[in-house]
């Protein structure tokens, strides 16, 4: 099994951090695009313009991250929401998933995520410091843990 991973980007590829606490890229960035390829479906979701990010990722020379990830359109096909996008995506194409943002808001309401898995694919991540990367892998790795866990006990589609 390897689940999709929603994947915000302001937030998470940036984090304010440093003397000045100004936003800016996280260290580490291609490490962790490769890591999340290793075990993951790479979706991007995110009001940042595909060409805008993919843009980015040509000047970070990561090429190969593009050609391997998606990129889910949830503004241009108008969807009010990243969580209708993801959840019109998964009635059509049912597939285990995680969903990192750093923007709590974005996720459904608790009572409608404990619905899903007892929340367990709402992973905030926290939009400032330098290791939020690593933290992130960590805390992804026990989540995918049970998320595998889950499938194997078929309450949720292979």
């Amino acid at each position: 099994m390897t689940p999709i991973l929603y994947h915000d980007i302001d937030g998470v590829l940036f984090g304010e951090y440093g003397p000045r606490q100004i936003h800016q890229l996280r260290p580490g960035v291609s490490d962790w695009l490769h890591w999340v390829l290793a075990r993951y479906q790479l979706v991007f979701l995110t009001s940042c313009p595909q060409a805008d990010l993919f843009g980015l990722l040509s000047s970070l020379y990561l090429q190969d991250v593009i050609s391997a990830c998606r990129y889910l359109p949830w503004t241009s096909v108008g969807l009010p929401f990243k969580w209708d996008a993801i959840k019109q995506e998964q009635h059509h194409h049912p597939h285990p998933y995680l969903w990192i943002d750093d923007d709590p808001s974005v996720f459904p309401a608790l009572n409608e995520q404990r619905g899903h898995d007892n929340r367990l694919p709402f992973v905030r991540v926290n939009p400032t410091g330098e290791r939020e990367l690593v933290h992130l892998m960590q805390r992804l790795n026990a989540r995918t843990a049970q998320l595998t866990q889950l499938v194997a006990s078929s309450s949720l589609p292979h």
